[in-house]
């Protein structure tokens, strides 16, 4: 495998004063390369871009950039919806307005996200430059799309409305959907809509997509069968490409459990990497 190169901790935001930072972890060479933005889990309340250090470094070496970047958090009393959605389409927009200088490709960057990560990876597949989700931070006009064409997607909520109703019997200590929208479905539905992605999956949205939608049958968090499951369903009725990975035995954060020495999840990196290379057609730079 070839050397990699990273980067930690740059700038490629500030919203509200709030520095919003990235780990790049590229392939040595002049590129440019296929680029992932790595977003990462914790209920929108916790969780780092260091969830990554295992992954950015395995996916460099196969030729791919990654760029782990870091997003605003919800409190009990301040709900981040709409900032995390900011946030992340900053991300993106940084790696197509920046790929020169970077040496990434513009046209070939897809999202890799677990659980809430999963969910931004979504929202950005079907609803980067929905108007929207438009922020205080975005030009009128002239600036790069946030809408994503490949989507690797684990244990994520894709429908807002049925995680909360599975909170109430199996999470009543963290009403994770609430702190995020800042609200409950009886006092905010439409919110709880607008924060869905299966909500967006429209043909319009989802043609033309590629999706490699991922679980674990232990999940006690997300429920596959009522999220990822129907998601996939949707997706394929509404034109997109879907791939789907099931871990046996798998809980919610299967995709962290081995060690930075260990590697990744040896049978998820290898339908990862067979997604990229053959359903997206994204096959490293052959210069590598």
């Amino acid at each position: 495998m070839p050397g990699i190169k990273i980067q930690r901790d740059i700038v490629y935001a500030v919203h509200d004063g709030f520095e919003l930072k990235g780990d790049l972890y590229a392939p040595e060479g002049p590129g440019p390369f296929p680029a992932l933005l790595l977003i990462h889990g914790g209920a929108w309340q916790i969780g780092s871009k260091n969830q990554w250090t295992s992954w950015g470094p395995y996916l460099a070496g196969h030729g791919y950039a990654a760029f782990a970047i870091s997003y605003r958090l919800s409190t009990p009393k301040t709900p981040s919806f709409m900032e995390s959605i900011w946030d992340v389409k900053a991300g993106i927009r940084f790696l197509r307005s920046c790929a020169s200088d970077l040496r990434v490709d513009p046209g070939r960057i897809a999202g890799v996200g677990l659980s809430a990560g999963a969910h931004l990876v979504s929202m950005l597949t079907l609803a980067g430059d929905d108007p929207r989700f438009r922020g205080p931070h975005e030009e009128a006009a002239g600036r790069e799309s946030a809408k994503l064409k490949a989507a690797i997607v684990v244990a994520g909520v894709y429908d807002l409305i049925t995680q909360w109703e599975h909170d109430q019997l199996h999470r009543p200590m963290d009403q994770m959907t609430e702190k995020y929208l800042g609200g409950t479905p009886m006092d905010a539905r439409e919110r709880f809509y607008e924060a869905s992605p299966l909500y967006h999956a429209s043909r319009q949205n989802a043609e033309d997509t590629r999706w490699l939608i991922a679980w674990g049958t232990e999940d006690d968090v997300v429920d596959p069968e009522s999220q990822a499951k129907v998601f996939a369903t949707h997706l394929k009725r509404a034109g997109a490409v879907v791939r789907t990975a099931t871990i046996v035995g798998g809980a919610h954060f299967w995709l962290f459990d081995s060690s930075v020495e260990e590697g990744p999840n040896p049978y998820f990196a290898e339908q990862l990497l067979t997604f990229l290379q053959t359903w997206a057609g994204w096959a490293p730079h052959p210069r590598l």
